[in-house]
C-alpha cells in the first residue's frame, strides 16, 4: 500500500496567555544551527491510511523563550488516537521563532492545527 503525507496545516493562532500583539510562529527555516528540529512532514500513520482515517488535530504548544516546544497537548482530538499522536510528536520537533516583547523572547502557548487528509 502506498504512504500518505498529511497536509499538515500550520495555522498559528495568538498566544493565549499574554497579548495579541505577541505571536510565535514555526521557524519553517530549518537553520543548522539549531539541533533536533525538523521541518519535514510526519508520515501518515500506516494503521491509519489502511484504515482510511482522516481529521484535524489542534495541538497547544509550550514555547520556550529558546523557540522549542517545552510541552505539547492535544486540545482538540481528530477522534483519531493515532493521528492525534502523530501530531503531538510532529510538533515536540518543530522550532519557532521565539515571541518577543520589546525584543525579549517569551515562554508562550499557541495552537498548530494538522489536517490529516488521504489523498
Amino acid at each position: 500500500m502506498k504512504y500518505f503525507y498529511p497536509l499538515a496545516s500550520f495555522l498559528v493562532a495568538s498566544c493565549s496567555t499574554v497579548q495579541p500583539s505577541v505571536h510565535v510562529k514555526p521557524d519553517l527555516s530549518c537553520g543548522e544551527e539549531i539541533k533536533d528540529c525538523s521541518c519535514q512532514r510526519s508520515e501518515y500513520p500506516r494503521d491509519s491510511a489502511r484504515n482510511r482515517e482522516q481529521g484535524v488535530v489542534r495541538v497547544k504548544i509550550l514555547v520556550s523563550r529558546e523557540g522549542r516546544a517545552r510541552d505539547v497537548v492535544v486540545e482538540r482530538s481528530s477522534g483519531h488516537r493515532r493521528l492525534d499522536e502523530a501530531a503531538v510528536e510532529d510538533a515536540k520537533r518543530i522550532c519557532f521563532s521565539p515571541a518577543t516583547r520589546n525584543g525579549v523572547p517569551l515562554e508562550v502557548w499557541t495552537t498548530l492545527d494538522y489536517k490529516w487528509v488521504l489523498q
